[in-house]
C-alpha cells in the first residue's frame, strides 16, 4: 500500500532536485556572463 506514495514523493523529490540543479546552473552562467 506504501509503495506507491513512495514512488510519488521520490518523483516529486527528484524533480525538486532538477529544478533547483537547473536553476543554480542557470544562475552560475548568468554569473560568468
Amino acid at each position: 500500500m506504501f509503495a506507491p506514495y513512495n514512488i510519488l514523493v521520490y518523483c516529486a523529490v527528484l524533480k525538486y532536485i532538477l529544478l533547483r540543479s537547473k536553476f543554480l546552473l542557470i544562475s552560475n552562467k548568468c554569473k560568468d556572463l
